[in-house]
């Protein structure tokens, strides 16, 4: 007779001709690694002395008769684990429930992928003492990047890291003049942590970017561009949701800068102020193949320092994984 218990778990009565014995009937997938005795340990009390004749052991392999070699468990074999009553660690349990609900899916070592992006920025300029408020683009048809990742065997945070390369051209529609930009660079490192639902993430960003020297505009000298790098804490959310039988994988994230420098070697007169502000980031991925997926990005930033900056850019591209 059988009886329901905690998700995948069910009472089973078994009568010996000494006793009745309680069990409960777990299933189970081997991992790589696992030996027998190691899979009993996740559900087992401490300190639990079992041996060959302990009825669950015995239970255990005669209803696994697929199981040639207990010794030599397989990685992915299925099993089925009677655990006596008497043994059976209730906290451990739910643990591995928990557990095993929360890894689900998730890929285990070092996986990569390469992406392309073709994207359009708009940048608004303005410096309010000077009396200049400037709007100009720079688009991008050519961006180029790599993502790595690391999955711990078994445990619910990853680390990932990716680099990107924007070659750019830009224009201002108020001077009326097209600009040579500097490459747009940006890496970042992140510790992701999963929950049930979605999962979370944390760290540092840093990206290399330009904007117009003001100075240069308001004495209507020959127009010059200064180049910032800013390092920012980022902190976000990945969450997998489903449009019909579509998977979108998305993330979003917030960053507040915590380190700036600006090249003012083409001001007369450099400004103290470094850029200060912050950034949002929405970003979606459709793996619409075994190896290739699309993928999209709004990025807005805000900051102040030697002028207020805005920046709105939006990207659409493919990426391919690698491994």
């Amino acid at each position: 007779m059988y009886k329901f218990f905690i998700l995948s778990i069910f009472l089973f009565f078994s009568i010996s001709s000494e006793a009745a014995e309680t069990f409960y009937k777990i299933e189970y997938t081997v991992k790589k690694d696992d030996t027998f005795s190691i899979i009993l340990q996740k559900y087992v009390k401490e300190n639990s002395v079992i041996n060959s004749k302990t009825p669950m052991i015995h239970k255990t392999r005669s209803e696994n008769p697929h199981i040639k070699q207990w010794s030599k468990l397989e990685e992915g074999q299925k099993i089925t684990l009677f655990i006596s009553e008497n043994f059976l660690n209730l906290n451990k349990v739910t643990a591995s429930i928990r557990k095993e609900k929360l890894l689900k899916g998730r890929p285990n070592g070092y996986h990569s992928t390469a992406f392309y992006m073709a994207s359009s920025g708009s940048f608004n300029q303005e410096n309010d003492t000077a009396g200049i408020d400037i709007d100009f683009t720079q688009n991008s048809l050519l961006s180029l990047g790599y993502t790595a990742l690391y999955y711990p065997k078994e445990k619910p945070y990853a680390f990932l890291s990716s680099v990107y390369f924007s070659n750019l051209n830009g224009s201002s529609s108020n001077l009326n003049q097209e600009i040579s930009i500097s490459p747009e660079i940006g890496i970042n490192a992140y510790i992701d942590y999963s929950f049930s639902k979605f999962s979370s993430f944390g760290g540092i960003d840093y990206e290399k970017f330009s904007t117009f020297n003001t100075e240069a505009i308001l004495n209507q000298a020959t127009i010059t561009l200064v180049e910032s790098s800013i390092i920012y804490l980022t902190v976000g959310i990945n969450k997998l949701f489903s449009i019909g039988k579509y998977k979108i994988f998305s993330k979003y994230s917030f960053s507040k800068s915590i380190s700036t420098s600006t090249d003012f070697s083409s001001y007369t007169n450099p400004p103290t102020n470094a850029y200060d502000g912050y950034k949002a980031m929405a970003y979606l991925n459709y793996k619409f193949a075994k190896k290739w997926f699309a993928h999209t990005v709004f990025k807005y930033h805000t900051l102040s320092g030697p002028d207020k900056l805005t920046v709105i850019r939006f990207g659409l591209g493919l990426g391919f994984i690698i491994n």
